[in-house]
């Protein structure tokens, strides 16, 4: 038993917490974090559009979006396909932290969490006892009775975006003292006495900004008792899906304007869905004219 590394990081850097969400421009609003781990059960799998859904749920001057995306998914897609499929949520603002060592700072300086059944949210919880939410459905890659098994059963399921503010409000937080229980355990397990001596972690870096502002809102107005309160979530815009969907086109698809803009940068549009690369190089037809689709694949 020798530890995790990344955990003593990430407890070590929870000072750093006010630096981290200034550097993310958070300022007094919420930040919402959502994690996804990889493969078929994923959030980014299941829930495609959920991020650009809260998006245009919450408002933008009360809330701030981020969404950690797991590095085996990022792999399969260059920086250019994925922040085309995320591109409705990436508009209004949201970030997309890099893979490496930003994600564990966007989770401390998160105000609460929306997470399937990826590790991540563990790390989250070790740090602070804020609201986290699931959208995990079940499936075979859970394991039920592991640490990540046991924090679902406890905690919100989230079923729609509309759901959020009470997802989170139903939330109950969970005792204390937990890394201090584990160290006092795992070494009596052991038969040692802790060690006296002390390392000091490696503290995390700031996270970058989102690289991208909404540049238009729908505003609403509601009179109350007290006053007139504007809100402005952002602009909603279909929900891209992801590229391992083997549904075919759908009515929504994009006209042949879209089409053609499309094969000029040989990228399917979203929100068509693909069954994925062709193996012998030929090309997809389009649904809605005569180009020809030419998928350049996750290379």
């Amino acid at each position: 038993m020798i530890g995790d590394l990344t955990l003593e990081r990430v407890l070590a850097s929870t000072s750093l917490r006010d630096r981290y969400r200034a550097a993310l421009g958070t300022g007094a609003r919420s930040l919402i974090v959502l994690v996804s781990t990889w493969g078929r059960e994923s959030l980014i799998r299941r829930h495609p559009g959920l991020p650009a859904r809260l998006a245009a749920q919450l408002p933008h001057d009360e809330h701030q979006l981020a969404l950690v995306v797991h590095p085996n998914e990022r792999s399969l897609l260059v920086t250019y396909e994925l922040n085309e499929r995320l591109a409705p949520a990436l508009d209004t603002g949201m970030i997309l932290p890099d893979p490496h060592e930003e994600w564990a700072s966007a989770l401390i300086a998160a105000d609460a969490l929306v997470t399937d059944h990826g590790s991540s949210a563990l790390y989250y919880c070790a740090a602070q006892d804020r609201p986290v939410v699931s959208v995990h459905r079940g499936g075979g890659e859970l394991i039920r009775d592991s640490p990540m098994g046991e924090l679902l059963g406890r905690i919100p399921q989230l079923g729609r975006a509309e759901d959020i503010a009470d997802a989170l409000l139903a939330y109950r937080p969970g005792p204390g003292d937990a890394v201090d229980r584990l160290r006092t355990e795992m070494y009596t397990l052991l038969g040692l006495a802790p060690p006296a001596h002390h390392v000091t972690p490696r503290l995390l870096p700031l996270p970058a900004p989102a690289v991208r502002v909404p540049t238009a809102f729908d505003v609403h107005a509601e009179v109350t008792a007290t006053g007139v309160r504007i809100t402005r979530p952002a602009p909603g815009r279909p929900a891209t899906t992801w590229p391992w969907s083997t549904a075919p086109p759908t009515n929504n698809s994009p006209g042949p304007q879209a089409c053609c803009t499309a094969a000029r940068s040989r990228r399917p549009p979203p929100p068509w869905t693909w069954p994925g690369p062709p193996t012998d190089g030929s090309g997809m037809p389009c649904p809605h004219c005569p180009t020809i689709m030419h998928y350049s694949g996750p290379g």
